[in-house]
């Protein structure tokens, strides 16, 4: 397997046939690599490589802020309406899992006749 010395702040994918940029989403986090520099781990959102590019320390939070938000990925968190809260504690409350448990095995008694 081939490896290279990837330093710096990419800010397109590294496969010389992709050349696709990217996002805050294609950086998957960082690893130490000593106490001064660190492995910060990119991937591709198009053709999926996964690079570590060396960086200093004080670099991986910097590049991280410094790329793009990925115009695809819109993602607008909305709230739960109460309908639907009270959806989810109806089922929760409906289903009887704790007598569930319980109906178990006991000491001292048989498995199909509790009275036993």
């Amino acid at each position: 397997m081939r490896t290279q010395t990837i330093v710096g702040k990419p800010k397109s994918c590294l496969n010389r046939n992709c050349k696709h940029p990217f996002y805050k989403e294609s950086h998957l986090g960082w690893l130490p690599k000593s106490e001064v520099e660190a492995y910060t781990i990119m991937r591709c959102p198009k053709c999926k490589d996964t690079f570590a590019v060396i960086q200093l320390m004080s670099m991986v939070y910097e590049y991280k802020n410094s790329l793009p938000k990925d115009p695809n990925n819109e993602f607008t968190p909305s709230s739960i309406s109460s309908a639907e809260i009270n959806n989810f504690r109806k089922k929760l409350d409906d289903s009887d899992a704790l007598k569930k448990i319980f109906e178990g095995l006991y000491p001292g008694g048989s498995l199909f006749d509790p009275e036993e």
